[in-house]
């Protein structure tokens, strides 16, 4: 579901508001508009935005994964 959302294959734009709204929510949107335009020889808007929401998303998941791995080492 996150490939048909974050615009790999169907512009976001396009898409109902609803849909929308929960593409901007998901990593791999930013991350696709980041790269689109630098594959096409142009600078990306809003960059900060970007980044930020993929390094939230990335210590959120390291996160995560400290908690889990703790718990599992503790039994």
């Amino acid at each position: 579901p996150m490939l048909l959302l974050s615009g790999v294959f169907f512009p976001v734009d396009q898409m109902p508001a609803t849909l929308q709204t929960v593409a901007g929510f998901l990593p791999l949107k930013h991350a696709i508009d980041l790269a689109r335009p630098l594959l096409m020889g142009r600078v990306p808007a809003a960059i900060p935005l970007h980044i930020a929401v993929l390094a939230a998303y990335s210590v959120a998941a390291y996160f995560v994964a400290l908690v889990l791995t703790r718990r599992r080492l503790l039994r």
